[in-house]
């Protein structure tokens, strides 16, 4: 049996989902969802994986304290038998983030068939399926007052909004963000820019997005899903190439290296 904790915002409850299921397909066992973190007073996000999931038959729990002893020792023995070079038990207990997509290679098709997203408005459609559209992802929200985690500044979204100008020649921007006034700014240096209102969810957004052909995203596992999911001729990805300010992190275990693919590409921030 595998179970996997579900918490943080869509993007990362995403990853959780898709590696709890490569897993439990991997071992053949059922796979529950552990969704506990979010009956804690400091949650500050919401359950929203069930507006995605394709998968009728995963079952939802919320596990007792004996319950939860029990699944973090079998966590524990996991680690051990691993470390000796052992094959760990069946039952599995995942408590992360898993924000790679090394945790899901070569079940590419798998993890895509995971996810069934509720339709934007036709006319946002509409203009990003018939144009040259490139995908602009600002996320600021609650990275603002966030001591670890980086702010993409206007600097990065201008030297990739140019990088992508000059490598796709004529292309229409749509801005998305959770602050999307403080991104008229942006609309001003690049006065053919788009910004995106109405979609009614994070889902059909994270969706509209994905259907741009490119994507210049920000430190964000939201807009990482929408560059991956999109598959596109020669479609190219920009990410900023820090993820996070912790330089003890950053330089330990290389978070934007494992984060980022190596194929998209990287610009300094």
């Amino acid at each position: 049996m595998i179970r996997t904790v579900i918490k943080g915002g869509l993007g990362n409850q995403m990853f959780q989902y898709a590696y709890g299921k490569v897993l439990s397909a991997h071992y053949n066992q059922p796979l529950l969802l552990d969704l506990s973190f979010f009956e804690k007073a400091t949650a500050d996000r919401q359950y929203v994986l069930s507006d995605l999931i394709a998968d009728d038959a995963t079952i939802n729990i919320k596990p007792s304290k004996w319950t939860l002893s029990f699944w973090k020792r079998m966590r524990s023995i996991n680690l051990m038998l691993l470390r000796v070079g052992l094959s760990p038990l069946s039952c599995v207990y995942l408590d992360g983030y898993w924000q790679s997509e090394k945790y899901f290679l070569g079940q590419d098709q798998l993890v895509r068939s995971l996810f069934k997203f509720p339709e934007p408005p036709a006319d946002l459609r509409n203009a990003v399926v018939n144009s040259a559209s490139v995908a602009v992802h600002v996320r600021r929200g609650d990275y603002v007052n966030n001591a670890r985690r980086h702010i993409c500044h206007l600097d990065y979204f201008y030297a990739a909004m140019r990088l992508a100008k000059q490598e796709l020649g004529a292309v229409t921007f749509f801005i998305f963000s959770d602050d999307i006034e403080w991104c008229q700014e942006i609309q001003r240096e690049f006065p053919g820019a788009v910004l995106v209102r109405g979609c009614t969810s994070d889902a059909q957004e994270l969706n509209l997005m994905s259907m741009c052909k490119h994507i210049i995203i920000s430190n964000s596992s939201f807009s990482w899903w929408a560059a991956w999911l999109r598959e596109y001729p020669g479609k190219k990805v920009y990410s900023p190439n820090r993820w996070i300010d912790d330089e003890r992190m950053n330089q330990q275990f290389m978070v934007a290296d494992q984060i980022v693919p190596a194929r998209w590409i990287k610009i300094d921030i």
